[in-house]
C-alpha cells in the first residue's frame, strides 16, 4: 500500500505518523513538488502487526 492510499484510508494516528515521516524527509530535497510526488508513491512502512511506523 502506498503512502497516498494510506492517507486516504488510514486512522488518525496512522495519518499523523505519515505526516511526521514526510516532515523528516523534507530536509533532503530542494524541490518539494518532486519530493511529495515520490513520497506519496512509496510503500507504507509497517511493523509485524501491520501498523504504520516511521522509518
Amino acid at each position: 500500500m502506498t503512502n497516498l492510499k494510506k492517507l486516504q484510508t488510514g486512522t488518525e494516528d496512522e495519518i499523523k505518523k505519515l505526516c511526521i515521516s514526510l516532515a523528516y524527509r523534507s530536509g533532503n530535497y530542494t524541490y518539494q513538488e518532486r519530493q511529495v510526488e515520490e513520497w506519496l508513491n512509496e510503500e507504507v512502512k509497517t511493523n509485524c502487526y501491520g501498523r504504520v511506523i516511521i522509518g
